[in-house]
């Protein structure tokens, strides 16, 4: 069918909605359809698609236009390739008379070109990493980062030898020519005329594009002597690579039918948790995060999990990308992957591990609730300033939610975790919208209440979950049972959360505060006076011992649910319904 004809023909057997629908939830209002667009930040749906006219238009960027122009926007391929995809998807032949400029034609083919040297060079790669001159590199991956071939072969790692002519020499034998291998920027002249490899000696990661094109490289060396070698190197850019508008292991997370991607720092990060099973994770280019890069995560808009690495760079870059995301309306949680740096070390590490690693997934903290726990740190809370600076910090994050009872829930939920009063952190807020400064007496006022509540830990919930840790320490026979009936997010307390995780882990009563000493001191105080503090228990006693704490238990999932139902009436009336039952439960 001639391509003008097919455009038409393919429009006819097409709903543009349900193509649409693929990539951006639509709602129906009228005889049209709405959402959000995708081509710029939006926050109500703007973007107006029309089944009857068959053409989509967003009001507030303009960006306007029929399947196709959508398809290679959104996918950013061309016109003509977002034609052929949908002539595919509905079984139309299209004939070879399509024209186009000159100029485009030559893109085109200097693409394609460039599309198969490049897939050649990864296989080439691929190779040397499994012969002799690949060895070293080989065993890194296999025995240090602990991957299996299967994981290697899906990401096409190779290996990139010391000698660049083999390569280079193999590319001329399989017919290309010098201006296809130079537009590949992964050869160059030096100073003598001779022809050197771009990658040599280095570990070579593969970057794929959604339609599974391999358009560049990224590369770790082997050289750890050499200060001057770069630890990581990125192809340069060329027609089709652009390393800021790429994540690596998108053409794998894009297809992923998990509700959230996970977003990580490193390659090996990626790899690692793919090996362990989340094929929904990606990493970044090299680049600091950018608004292109949240472009392609809005093509399937999900949940996004950041799992940085735990420095104070990979913190302040995770609460630096949540910002990003939220203000393109993304669900943001973080990743605690304490004691050790990053997630490939945390799955490849014996006293962690993947099940631990689920149980961390399984419980991620929203974005603001992180934004709290870490902005203190490096902080002295008894300096004054250092308050000062704290607090600020904090009323700033929370008057940036535009939801009001979305901030109060955080502004709670923050007071709760650090201590803090929450109706003068409200008033705080509340006199930060009004353009209102907070004044000294407020500080010293809210310092004050802070200082109370942590030396005396007199709050009931801290009683109830003190009791709990306590009670739990001096019985380990009820360590797999509470496993499954009690959760660390069911905890409101830093130190009554990191010492019931210890206590799953199987520390006992006489070695945790070894187990803690390394924990900032309020922490190891706090934990101290819980678990010497005289509770006047009949230990001998033990009905009335676990009747005690069956009855700790209930009001502890009592207190996380009411902490999370919201104010929807719905969600109260499950609530509700779920406090019942939980009444009459006995755990243990």
């Amino acid at each position: 069918m001639k391509y003008k004809d097919a455009k038409e023909e393919i429009k006819n057997r097409i709903s543009i909605v349900d193509v649409i629908k693929e990539y951006v939830p639509l709602k129906q209002s009228g005889s049209n359809w709405l959402g959000i667009c995708p081509f710029h930040p939006d926050k109500n749906p703007s973007m107006s698609v029309s089944e009857s006219r068959k053409m989509f238009k967003c009001f507030a960027c303009n960006e306007a236009g029929d399947v196709f122009h959508f398809l290679e926007k959104y996918l950013n391929i061309s016109y003509f390739d977002a034609v052929k995809r949908l002539a595919k998807a509905v079984n139309i032949e299209i004939d070879n008379d399509y024209q186009s400029t000159a100029e485009y034609k030559k893109n085109e083919a200097r693409k394609e070109a460039l599309y198969k040297l490049h897939k050649d060079v990864a296989n080439l790669y691929y190779k040397y990493l499994h012969s002799d001159v690949g060895k070293v590199a080989y065993d890194y991956l296999t025995k240090k980062r602990k991957l299996n071939d299967k994981t290697i072969l899906k990401f096409g790692l190779g290996y990139a030898p010391k000698n660049t002519t083999l390569l280079y020499n193999k590319l001329k034998e399989m017919g290309y020519d010098d201006e296809v291998i130079f537009d590949s920027t992964l050869f160059r002249l030096n100073d003598e005329n001779r022809v050197v490899g771009y990658f040599y000696d280095r570990i070579i990661f593969p970057v794929v594009d959604i339609n599974q094109h391999i358009i560049g490289f990224q590369s770790r060396t082997l050289n750890k002597e050499e200060e001057k070698t770069r630890k990581y190197l990125n192809s340069k850019t060329t027609l089709i690579f652009h390393k800021d508008n790429m994540l690596y292991g998108y053409n794998i997370a894009f297809y992923s039918k998990a509700d959230y991607y996970i977003l990580c720092e490193g390659n090996m990060d990626v790899i690692t948790l793919y090996q362990n099973g989340y094929d929904n994770a990606m990493g970044a280019q090299g680049t600091a995060f950018n608004d292109k890069q949240i472009f392609l995560l809005k093509r399937k808009p999900k949940k996004i999990y950041l799992c940085e690495d735990m420095d104070d760079a990979g913190i302040k870059a995770k609460n630096h990308i949540a910002d990003m995301l939220r203000k393109h309306n993304f669900e943001t949680y973080m990743i605690d992957l304490n004691p050790v740096k990053d997630v490939d070390e945390f799955l490849n590490d014996s006293r962690l591990g993947k099940s631990e690693f689920v149980k961390r997934i399984s419980g991620p903290i929203p974005s603001i609730l992180y934004y709290a726990m870490t902005s203190k740190l490096g902080l002295d809370l008894d300096n004054p300033y250092d308050f000062e600076k704290y607090i600020d910090l904090i009323v700033t994050k929370l008057v940036s939610i535009d939801n009001s009872i979305v901030r109060e829930n955080y502004a709670k939920k923050i007071a709760l975790r650090e201590n803090i009063d929450s109706n003068k952190l409200l008033n705080l807020i509340s006199e930060r919208l009004k353009g209102n400064s907070i004044s000294k007496s407020d500080l010293q006022e809210i310092k004050n209440e802070t200082k109370k509540l942590t030396l005396n830990e007199d709050s009931e919930e801290f009683k109830q979950e003190s009791n709990f840790i306590y009670l739990i320490y001096i019985n380990e026979e009820y360590r797999d049972k509470i496993r499954d009936i009690v959760s660390a997010d069911d905890l409101h307390y830093e130190v009554t959360k990191i010492l019931y995780e210890k206590y799953l882990s199987g520390v006992k009563i006489d070695s945790i505060f070894s187990e803690i000493e390394n924990y900032d001191q309020s922490i190891v105080d706090t934990a101290k006076r819980i678990l010497t503090y005289n509770y006047n228990y009949d230990e001998s006693n033990t009905n009335l011992m676990k009747d005690t704490l069956n009855k700790i238990i209930r009001n502890i999932k009592i207190n996380s649910i009411k902490s999370t139902q919201g104010d929807n009436l719905d969600n109260m009336y499950e609530t509700n319904i779920k406090i019942k039952e939980l009444m009459s439960k006995k755990f243990l």
